[in-house]
């Protein structure tokens, strides 16, 4: 009950510009989530208040899913980009319906909104849009995608002390990470999420871009 998730559109750039923003604020019984509101609420900053930690917390993940998506397909056709975007949204939401979100959490600031925030950014504000551009112009030697290869490996190896400094040099790019759980978690909860799975592909690099999007238009 003491556990708040917050999440929603943030980017922090945008914040301390106090730039109007809204976020939810999401715990077990809402108390710690009104708590958190009263605590951060101001003329700029608006807080939602809600029991689904749940949706919350899967909202929250989802950005960083579509924000990779979305780099990814920076070069593909806007009608390309649309569609394979849409579908990923569409299984996100399915696999977290089937874990107990609430729907209606998932189409508020915690989900579709940080969604749209992430998709919609020029500005090179996110973290994952950027991962996603420079992995679909295949640079193996960007930072991002080789320093990200070399946590997985310190963390493998429980050598927390290379994880600290590698993760010390490095943006967080969570959608690495979370493509790739949430496409083993379809699997765990037999949850048809295809278009996910060949998402976990190409971050992983065992298939390019572009055979992703032939693959997605192959299936009728």
């Amino acid at each position: 009950e003491q556990l708040c998730v917050l999440t929603g559109p943030s980017f922090a750039r945008g914040m301390l510009q106090n730039d109007h923003t809204a976020v939810i604020a999401a715990s077990e019984g809402g108390v710690a989530a009104r708590t958190t509101r009263d605590c951060l609420v101001s003329d700029t900053f608006r807080v939602d208040v809600s029991d689904d930690v749940v949706g919350a917390a899967y909202g929250g993940a989802f950005k960083n899913v579509l924000g990779v998506c979305s780099g990814l397909l920076e070069y593909a056709s806007a009608n390309t980009k649309a569609a394979i975007t849409c579908e990923v949204w569409r299984e996100l939401v399915k696999l977290a319906g089937a874990c107990g979100a609430s729907m209606d959490t998932l189409m508020g600031p915690a989900g579709l909104g940080d969604v749209l925030l992430s998709v919609s950014d020029k500005a090179g504000s996110s973290r994952n849009v950027t991962f996603g551009q420079r992995l679909a112009e295949g640079d193996q030697n960007v930072a991002l995608g080789k320093g990200l290869a070399h946590i997985e490996r310190a963390i493998d190896e429980n050598n927390h002390g290379s994880v600290e400094g590698i993760i010390g040099e490095l943006p967080v790019v969570e959608g690495f990470f979370t493509i790739r759980t949430l496409s083993q978690l379809g699997k765990q909860k037999e949850v048809e999420v295809p278009t996910l799975h060949m998402l976990s592909d190409v971050v992983s690099r065992t298939i390019t871009v572009h055979e992703m999007v032939d693959k997605f238009f192959a299936v009728q």
